[in-house]
């Protein structure tokens, strides 16, 4: 490709007849025919196939050159998500913790962490979110290396190529004949699987499909898709509400003002007559006002952008139906919970071309009634002891609030409408008691919330937080599009000393993550609306201090995480419920190492799982001072409250 970034577009899975076998690939603006044989290339430029005999891939006959426009980080046409080939709603997901980062098998949810480029002038494979990191394999080569995020360097290790025949993902120099490949652990095709290196076999657990785009999701639930009905991409297709499946009929483009189907590009979303109520479809691209659509990440609404002068109108769920064929139709702006969606690229460029403010959208009052969360399971846990005002913080500290509201009543709320919006969204209900209430003192703001709310904060800076009150939206791993965050240097919010007391209801966040093991890792978060009793707790700066002091032992940084499971069980012998981290670096801005939270451990139940243990009522609360009990799905990849500002 003559040293040009070039990124290819696979052909999609067969899905009926519709499709032909070759596609057209957006690139900028250059569309050009490719195979999936250009996706991975072979290092020394010549074309692979499967050599049967001996079960490996081999080089062999001189394939025609390959030429292509260069692209840059942010096009969400040649961006890709690596799907497991038997089981298409399983991706290649990106996990982070305890200071390292691997990759494992996670249900495919649209998030940045799931997206992929790969750089066919060096071969690398790069996260969506840091094109300074390659997928590598570790240095000394050999089989079961878990696969893991490293800094760029061209060396073997990170060196990939792909066998279209096979669905392959392999070391292209690793050998002479590509010896290893990218392989689920244990032929596990189960969320939390680590990907890992492993001789290559051809067999289904290393089989890997690749789909170029992103999918459009609405922020209620993450588990439906834009769908292109029937999987076809005529003109005058209608574009559905659909369970996600993984299949190119739900992957889509959004540039210059177009939303395209993913797999072929001269097609558009289209509005038609742009008349309130018209279906969304596909139609021949012409550029005409019916296909012209803005992104606004504040509400996270996508809107027709020459509808009027202001961009009256937007995408819409018909009637608020979260259900598998409710139409995706043309509103009037309206800031309802149904006209909020998912839109995430690989980068913060991802919408530079597309993304806008629109003026501050007033929810109205005849908003549909959003689905009610799912009937609680039983048996229930053993529940934790009852909040009561004496064992739940403050919700305010003395001294400068750096310009955040502050209640110091009911009244006080209620009179400010997209406060109490907010509040009754994420703690359900404007709370009668608990004052003072400073804003200042939440560490988290649910974006979406805080958007459909009609909140009028300022945009949060996506450099890290110098000054206390800085409002500031990269936080570590998590998702920008979902959080945003309020700085205070000290990490109690200033509710307590340096640490938190025991026996105390404290609010929290955790992500499933494979090293957790049989304990449940969480972070110190108010405004979270989820809720932890700490129970009998002990405090030290960091992991190592725990190890030393509950095992004798000695370790630094990573090596910590060997003794791990014999930590937990000595904590339980000693007595303890939890313990807390004051000074640990995993929670920080970005890639900076400023430990920003402060991080608890909980020994009653495992953290590998997204609820801590089985879904249904688990042992968290939630709402208003831990006053409703939470229902926990475990299909996301995070604790969660059903019902309340934490589900997501």
């Amino acid at each position: 490709s003559s040293g040009q970034t070039a990124f290819l577009q696979l052909d999609p899975p067969s899905f009926g007849n519709t499709m032909p076998t070759t596609r057209m690939w957006a690139v900028s603006m250059a569309p050009v025919l490719v195979s999936a044989q250009d996706m991975f290339l072979a290092t020394s430029g010549d074309s692979l196939e499967n050599d049967s005999v001996r079960n490996k891939l081999s080089v062999v006959s001189p394939r025609p050159q390959f030429h292509a426009s260069a692209v840059t980080s942010g096009d969400t046409s040649t961006i890709f998500t690596l799907q497991v080939s038997n089981s298409m709603n399983m991706c290649l997901d990106l996990a982070e913790g305890h200071g390292i980062s691997f990759l494992q098998l996670w249900e495919c949810n649209g998030l940045e962490n799931q997206l992929w480029y790969f750089d066919a002038g060096s071969y690398k494979i790069q996260p969506g979110s840091d094109r300074s990191q390659c997928i590598d394999a570790g240095s000394q080569l050999g089989n079961g290396n878990p696969l893991m995020l490293w800094s760029c360097n061209g060396l073997e290790q990170q060196v990939w190529s792909y066998d279209p025949n096979s669905g392959t993902i392999f070391l292209a120099q690793s050998s002479s004949d590509a010896t290893y490949c990218m392989d689920m652990t244990g032929g596990s095709m189960d969320p939390g699987t680590a990907v890992q290196l492993w001789d290559c076999t051809a067999a289904t657990n290393q089989q890997w499909t690749l789909l170029s785009g992103i999918s459009l999701r609405p922020v209620q639930d993450y588990e439906f898709c834009f769908d292109l009905a029937g999987g076809s991409t005529n003109s005058g297709t209608l574009v559905q509400l659909w369970n996600c499946n993984g299949l190119w009929n739900q992957k889509w483009t959004f540039e210059n003002y177009q939303i395209h189907p993913a797999y072929d590009s001269s097609k558009c979303l289209d509005a038609g007559s742009m008349s309130p109520g018209r279906q969304l479809m596909v139609w021949d691209c012409n550029g005409m006002n019916q296909q012209l659509f803005g992104f606004d990440p504040a509400s996270q609404t996508i809107y027709l952008s020459q509808s009027t002068g202001d961009a009256s109108d937007c995408i819409d769920i018909s009637g608020g139906n979260v259900f598998a064929g409710t139409s995706i139709d043309i509103w009037y702006c309206n800031g309802c919970w149904n006209q909020q969606f998912q839109v995430i690229g690989p980068s913060d460029e991802s919408f530079e071309l597309t993304a806008e403010r629109l003026p501050p959208l007033r929810v109205e009052d005849t908003c549909p009634p959003k689905p009610s969360p799912p009937p609680s399971p039983s048996p229930s846990p053993s529940p934790s002891p009852s909040p009561t005002p004496s064992t739940v913080l403050g919700h305010c500290a003395s001294g400068d609030q750096h310009g955040w509201s502050v209640f110091n009543t009911q009244s006080d709320l209620q009179n400010d409408g997209a406060w109490s919006s907010y509040f009754q969204t994420v703690f359900g209900g404007v709370p009668s008691d608990g004052y003072p209430i400073c804003v200042y003192a939440f560490f988290m703001i649910y974006h979406s919330v805080a958007a459909s709310s009609g909140l009028s904060l300022s945009s949060a800076m996506s450099s890290c937080p110098r000054n206390d009150g800085d409002f500031f939206s990269q936080m570590s791993f998590l998702s920008k599009s979902t959080f945003d965050w309020i700085y205070d240097s000290r990490h109690t919010r200033g509710m307590t000393n340096s640490a938190l007391p025991s026996n105390y209801w404290v609010e929290v966040i955790h992500t499933a993550f494979k090293y957790d093991y049989s304990a449940t890792w969480l972070y110190y978060t108010p405004g979270s609306a989820i809720w932890f009793w700490t129970g009998t707790t002990k405090v030290y700066s960091d992991h190592k201090e725990a190890v030393s002091d509950l095992l004798n032992e000695q370790c630094n940084d990573l090596q910590c995480i060997d003794y791990f499971k014999d930590l937990y069980q000595a904590g339980i012998n000693a007595g303890l419920n939890s313990i807390q981290f004051t000074d640990h670096d995993d929670m920080t801005c970005g890639s900076g190492t400023q430990p920003l939270a402060l991080e608890i451990v909980d020994f009653a139940g495992p953290g590998t799982e997204p609820c801590g243990g089985s879904s249904g009522v688990v042992r968290f609360r939630a709402g208003w001072e831990a006053s409703s009990t939470c229902t926990c799905s475990a299909s996301q990849t995070a604790l969660n409250c059903q019902g309340f500002g934490a589900n997501r």
